[in-house]
């Protein structure tokens, strides 16, 4: 990168040659942003201890923080020595960038020069300003990384991640823009997938960090992040709840013996994914004695099948559950999960502290009323 080798050669002159310094003033300055341009933008996303060292030389040779929030900010353009474009420093100076390397700039490089405790008073509001910019473009650039893995957490541990840094960089106003751009999906991605597989299971995440820092979700603007999150998986995955034939789950298991064959048909006449299920000709006449009858009345429909053959030896039963019975255990577990969340809030009261006018829609769309003797779980404090 040209700025890294001619750099630290203009700096160590200016040093042992400061008398020049006012002559070459305007020029150098022109140079110095440049440097400043060049690192903070996506060209060079990862900078090395060098590297560093020279943005935090130059931003110094320009002022300092001061420097950084004032107007005179050259816009990423091809250098042209003719024509210059001044912006405030905004997200975009970090075009290209991404919002993990923007965090670690404003960690361990910002922070490493300028520690807010350490300067005088009149120098802080310069440091909040600054901070709040880089923070700014942290957020505006985060794209939450799912894993293949769907167990896996990485999403909830980087936007955890976006919510410490503004914590520790003291900008905590910035908590609301973080928590809103994390509401938006990323391009491939759906609102139920996101909500889902992101947002649901960052809100224990969540939680459980505030408690650290002495907050809790009925402080704003987690209050409202949580209540929207609630309120779009109920309209997005819960949805309407469907009419039709369907055994509570107490029917369910009331069917059956205590026998290993009969526990597992059980579980898969409550599964909410599995359509059908075979079963081998040795469990066939005990399955049909236990099930038979009272999952007919259900619309089960049971196919016998035969493998080359016909004999009693080749053949099984295929049960498969109607589309009706599918869509009403889908809706069940679906909303069994909004209800899991909803208790994890507290009691009632506390719940509707946090969800504010969105407390009596979401509680009617779930089915409050009927799901909360079922509840025992232990409340997030």
């Amino acid at each position: 990168m040209f700025y890294v080798e001619i750099t630290p050669i203009v700096i160590q002159y200016l040093v042992v040659n400061a008398h020049v310094f006012l002559d070459l003033k305007q020029g150098l300055k022109m140079f110095f942003q440049d440097v400043v341009r060049a690192l903070l933008s996506g060209n060079n996303p990862y900078l090395d201890k060098t590297q560093e060292d020279i943005l935090v030389d130059s931003v110094e040779f320009l002022g300092g923080l001061h420097y950084l929030r004032r107007s005179q900010f050259p816009c990423p353009q091809p250098y042209n020595f003719s024509i210059r474009v001044y912006n405030r420093l905004t997200p975009d100076v970090f075009h290209g960038r991404s919002s993990w390397s923007i965090q670690a700039l404003t960690r361990y490089t910002i922070t490493r020069k300028y520690s807010r405790a350490n300067l005088p008073p009149f120098e802080r509001w310069a440091y909040d300003e600054t901070m709040r910019v880089f923070v700014n473009a942290a957020i505006d650039t985060f794209v939450p990384l799912y894993s293949i893995n769907p167990s896996s957490n990485h999403a909830e541990k980087e936007m955890l991640d976006l919510i410490k840094l503004c914590f520790d960089m003291g900008v905590q106003s910035q908590n609301k823009r973080a928590l809103d751009h994390m509401l938006t999906p990323p391009p491939d991605r759906s609102i139920e997938i996101h909500t889902l597989n992101c947002l649901v299971p960052f809100i224990n995440v969540l939680a459980q960090f505030l408690k650290t820092v002495q907050l809790g979700l009925t402080n704003q603007p987690f209050n409202k992040f949580v209540a929207t999150v609630l309120q779009r998986y109920v309209d997005q995955v819960v949805g309407q709840q469907p009419s039709g034939v369907c055994p509570t789950p107490e029917q369910i298991k009331g069917l059956g013996c205590a026998c290993a064959t009969c526990v597992q048909f059980q579980a898969f006449l409550s599964d909410a994914q599995s359509e059908s299920r075979s079963v081998s000709s040795l469990d066939m006449s005990h399955v049909e004695e236990h099930f038979a009858t009272a999952t007919k009345a259900w619309d089960v429909r049971w196919e016998v099948q035969y493998r080359g053959r016909r004999s009693y030896v080749n053949r099984s039963l295929l049960v498969t559950k109607p589309q009706v019975m599918l869509s009403i255990l889908r809706w069940r577990s679906s909303a069994q999960t909004a209800k899991t969340i909803l208790v994890s809030l507290g009691d009632p009261q506390r719940q509707a502290e946090i969800l504010g006018d969105e407390y009596d829609s979401i509680c009617a769309r779930i089915g409050l009323e009927y799901l909360r003797p079922e509840v025992t779980l232990n409340p997030i404090q």
